[in-house]
């Protein structure tokens, strides 16, 4: 008797899967034009982001591995950043304004999606260049793979965090910081959180062996797949760059009074994003592309 496949690996949930890539990769570009609806940006960007986690966990992982890696990472990132309003750590001292809309305690309910999303996006990318494919998590790579993935991630905060918190004021640092307005403490707060449930999804799935054991480390399945997570991670760094001369350029005040040159501060983001974010895209299309060239016996025990 013959049987169908499951859904997530029939062609057209495939194909679902790059339209959704595709449309998310559009609207991030349309976000630097004119015409894009500023205040709904925030929700346009979390719905289709968390469409393509879902849909593309599906296509690599179980049901239960979804909901997991959802509860983990919605519950110990409110949990941090409610400590972090509260006490100062492990971000540094700041409060949400009510821009992004409704919250969970002090947090706005699309800080825990914007999380989601970027931490499957990070994972992703982390599995790409260190070229864990379809492997089961097991070793070193329980550990190693999460420490990138929160790398990743971090690299994301420091494209957005400091037009965020002054062009935009979705949250305040009360004392400023180096970084534009933003203090370091955030971003190593930004690390421990995320590499916090990170390691703890990793954990579950070294436990529960979610994925298939093949064979070498260049099992790469659908090529198509992983190039879609590529697109959806360089889409969350894509911000506008303006090209006019800083002189003349209107000022904003962070939360410690310091006055920033916006223009300035724009062209300096988009630079970070083009030698962190860039970079990672770059390293995950050379190991997507030269996985046919490899050999099992050539990949790391």
């Amino acid at each position: 008797m013959l049987t169908s496949a499951p859904l997530t690996r029939r062609p057209g949930f495939q194909t679902l899967v790059y339209l959704v890539a595709a449309l998310f990769l559009l609207q991030a570009i349309l976000a630097v034009t004119p015409w894009y609806p500023t205040a709904l940006g925030p929700l346009f960007f979390n719905l289709l982001l968390n469409i393509f986690v879902v849909m593309h966990m599906l296509t690599l992982y179980r049901g239960r591995d979804v909901v997991l890696f959802y509860v983990v990472t919605l519950v110990i990132s409110n949990l941090y950043e409610n400590i972090g309003i509260l006490t100062g750590f492990p971000f540094g001292d700041y409060d949400y304004t009510d821009a992004l809309g409704p919250k969970i305690f002090l947090v706005p309910v699309l800080v825990g999606a914007a999380y989601v999303g970027a931490a499957y996006a990070s994972w992703t990318m982390a599995l790409i260049v260190l070229r864990q494919w379809r492997r089961p998590l097991s070793g070193w790579s329980v550990v190693t793979v999460p420490a990138f993935a929160a790398i990743f991630m971090v690299m994301w905060d420091l494209t957005f965090d400091p037009s965020s918190s002054t062009v935009r004021e979705w949250w305040i640092w009360k004392d400023g910081g180096a970084y534009f307005g933003v203090p370091v403490t955030n971003f190593l707060g930004w690390y421990l959180t995320v590499f916090t449930f990170m390691l703890v999804f990793a954990w579950w799935l070294r436990g529960s062996k979610a994925q298939p054991q093949v064979s070498g480390a260049d099992a790469l399945g659908r090529p198509g797949t992983w190039l879609a997570a590529v697109a959806v991670y360089v889409a969350m760094g894509i911000a506008q760059v303006p090209t006019e001369s800083i002189a003349g350029g209107a000022q904003v005040i962070d939360g410690s009074g310091q006055t920033w040159n916006v223009i300035a501060l724009q062209q300096a983001l988009g630079l970070v994003t083009l030698f962190t974010m860039g970079t990672v895209a770059a390293l995950a299309l050379q190991a997507i592309g030269t996985n046919g060239s490899r050999k099992p016996s050539d990949s790391p025990s």
